[in-house]
C-alpha cells in the first residue's frame, strides 16, 4: 500500500486482456485529487512467435488494425525486428482498447490525452485529463551518460533523503527514478531532446516531488511526480502544476 500524501502510489487493477501467453494488457486506475488517471501495461517477451502473431491478427483483424499498420508490422517481423515489433504493436492495442477503459473506469465520455513509454521489460501507455508524461525504466546502474546528464549530489542524494521518509531505496533506484520523472516531465512538456535533461531540476518538498524547467520565454513550468516501483522498475508520472 502506498503511504497517505506519499509520491508512491498505487496501482489499482481494473481489466485484463489475454495477448499471447505469459503478455497480458493490464489495465490500471491510479488515485489522484486533481486528475483522472489510467495506466495500461503489458510486460516484453521478446518473442518471435509473439510477434509473428502479431503480425497474422494485423493481417485478419480489420476491425483493429488498418492495412498501414498491418504492413508496418509484416515489415518489421521480416527485418527480424522482434524488440521492435512487439513494443509497436503493444503500446497501440495498449492505446486502442485503453481509451474505452479509461472511459468507463472514470466515468468520462472526453477522449484522452495518452503518452507511452518503452523499456527493455514493459510498455507502458499513460490515459489521463489533461497532457502529461509517463517513463519506466529498468533498475539498474547508470554509466557516464547519466552521470553526464544529472546531478547525482545535488538531486539523487537530497531526493533519497527525501523519499527515505517512506522507503529505503538503493543507489541504483535513486538514479533511476531521477532518470525516469525528467524523462516523464519531458513529454508532459512536449520536449523531445534528452540533452534538455540538465536544464530539468527536481527535488522533493513535504509530501510532493516536483520537476521544473524554464522555457525559452523564461517562463518557469513545474510537473507533480507520482512513483510506482516494483520488480519491473521504476513508473514515473508527470502532471502538469499550474500554480
Amino acid at each position: 500500500m502506498a503511504a497517505q500524501g506519499s509520491p508512491f502510489v498505487d496501482l489499482n487493477e481494473i481489466d485484463v486482456q489475454p495477448v499471447y501467453k505469459t503478455q497480458r494488457l493490464m489495465f490500471y486506475t491510479v488515485e489522484n485529487q486533481a486528475y483522472q488517471i489510467a495506466i495500461g501495461m503489458a510486460n516484453r517477451l521478446q518473442d518471435r512467435a509473439a510477434v509473428e502473431l502479431f503480425a497474422r491478427m494485423a493481417g485478419e483483424d480489420r476491425d483493429t488494425w488498418s492495412d498501414a499498420e498491418g504492413e508496418t508490422i509484416e515489415c518489421l517481423v521480416d527485418k527480424a525486428q522482434v524488440g521492435r515489433a512487439e513494443e509497436w504493436v503493444l503500446s497501440r492495442l495498449i492505446k486502442k482498447r485503453g481509451a474505452d477503459v479509461f472511459r468507463d473506469a472514470l466515468k468520462t465520455t472526453g477522449t484522452p490525452f495518452t503518452s507511452i513509454s518503452h523499456s527493455t521489460k514493459a510498455v507502458a501507455v499513460l490515459f489521463s485529463d489533461v497532457p502529461a508524461g509517463i517513463d519506466h525504466e529498468v533498475i539498474e546502474a547508470r554509466d557516464a551518460s547519466w552521470a553526464s546528464r544529472m546531478d547525482p549530489d545535488r538531486e539523487a542524494i537530497p531526493l533519497g533523503n527525501f523519499l527515505g521518509t517512506w522507503r529505503q531505496l538503493t543507489t541504483d533506484c535513486l538514479q533511476t527514478i531521477t532518470w525516469a520523472a525528467k524523462e516523464a516531465s519531458m513529454k508532459a512538456w512536449a520536449f523531445n531532446r534528452l540533452g534538455l535533461l540538465p536544464g530539468i531540476k527536481i527535488d522533493g518538498r513535504g509530501t510532493m516531488i516536483t520537476t521544473r524547467a524554464v522555457t525559452n520565454e523564461k517562463k518557469e513550468i513545474r510537473c507533480q511526480i507520482l512513483l510506482h516501483v516494483d520488480l519491473t522498475g521504476v513508473l514515473a508520472i508527470a502532471l502538469p502544476v499550474t500554480s
